[in-house]
């Protein structure tokens, strides 16, 4: 092959465009492309179309740039066949490429890094959540043996305070159960199919209505498309909202809850809805965090764990979680989910 160029390439590849006349293509190619260059010529003589592929060659200042040369194989008068080449510079789109390339690189280190800490973080709040109810048992346990053996030696103040500390102990091994639980929702295999939301819903909603404080809300649910999930996870997932809104409505005399669906960015979408106490949504980027109230104990018992559960849930789901509320008027909170699996 006798390469042919123009001016424009004799400055791109630092050598004069007389010198670059009549000289072989491969001498400008780099040594560790040649290989590239000769099998890309044995393609161009198997077929009649045009043969494109990727080198190097060596540009001015020892600088190696990108081409792509593009052949194809044509006969002259006398039936000789030979090898027409362009050269078009890649060199740009290439260090693009590689930029991208490296980025891309670095960013799933990161997220290898995230998920070691999350299993690690996880792991340490297993341990050290199991290895705390043995010392709470036996907190609550003589606290409780004080009561029955010691009752009557003791006044009324000792009593208050063994029932503070059995209180406690109580609230503790609560904290401990939610935080197991957010545990196990980050480890939990996932198992994926089709669900039928509106039986699902009445089932939890079965499940409330068996505790008093479920027993006089009023909860409307609407006919739910079906979603794809899994089962237990999302089950959860409409637990912890409906209890939310069970809970944070009961002093409303006309306590009303609703379940409904809707669609939004070709995603599977739904809500539970409350008249409850609602709350500021200035504490939007608070309300699904683990431990995070905006009431006291006094005012509605809870931990914090549960919409930090649904948000883990959701998530893994590839879903999203979000809130809209006033406070006295209420809270929606939503959630969606990949796909749409029809009615």
């Amino acid at each position: 092959m006798i390469l042919e160029a123009n001016l424009t390439a004799g400055r791109e590849i630092g050598v004069e465009r007389d010198r670059m006349i009549g000289s072989p293509l491969w001498s400008f190619i780099v040594r560790e492309d040649r290989s590239v260059f000769y099998q890309h010529l044995r393609d161009v003589f198997k077929t009649e179309s045009r043969v494109t592929s990727e080198v190097r060659v060596e540009g001015k200042a020892g600088q190696n740039l990108w081409v792509r040369l593009e052949s194809v194989s044509v006969s002259d008068p006398h039936g000789k066949r030979f090898c027409r080449t362009s050269l078009i510079d890649m060199t740009d789109r290439k260090q693009a490429e590689e930029a991208l390339k490296k980025a891309h690189a670095k960013l799933q280190d990161h997220a290898r890094e995230l998920q070691e800490t999350n299993r690690e973080l996880e792991g340490v709040a297993y341990t050290i959540s199991h290895d705390l109810r043995a010392p709470l048992r036996a907190i609550n346990g003589f606290a409780r043996i004080l009561v029955d053996d010691f009752g009557q030696a003791l006044d009324e103040e000792a009593k208050r305070r063994l029932a503070v500390i059995e209180k406690n102990a109580i609230k503790m091994g609560l904290l401990i159960d939610d935080l197991l639980a957010f545990s196990r929702a980050g480890r939990t295999a996932m198992n994926i199919s089709r669900i039928d939301m509106s039986s699902l819903v009445a089932e939890v909603v079965e499940t409330l209505k068996s505790f008093d404080a479920g027993a006089k809300a009023d909860i409307h649910v609407a006919a739910l498309p079906a979603a794809q999930g899994d089962l237990a996870l999302i089950r959860q997932v409409l637990a912890n909202l409906l209890e939310n809104a069970v809970k944070f409505s009961r002093n409303k005399s006309d306590r009303r809850i609703e379940v409904g669906s809707f669609e939004r960015d070709g995603k599977q979408g739904y809500f539970v809805r409350d008249n409850g106490v609602g709350f500021d949504t200035k504490y939007n980027d608070k309300i699904f965090g683990v431990f995070q109230r905006l009431v006291t104990d006094r005012e509605f018992e809870g931990t914090g764990v549960g919409l930090a559960i649904v948000h883990r849930l959701v998530t893994r789901h590839g879903g999203r979680v979000w809130a809209e509320s006033r406070p006295g008027e209420g809270a929606t909170f939503y959630f969606t989910l990949p796909g749409k699996s029809g009615s």
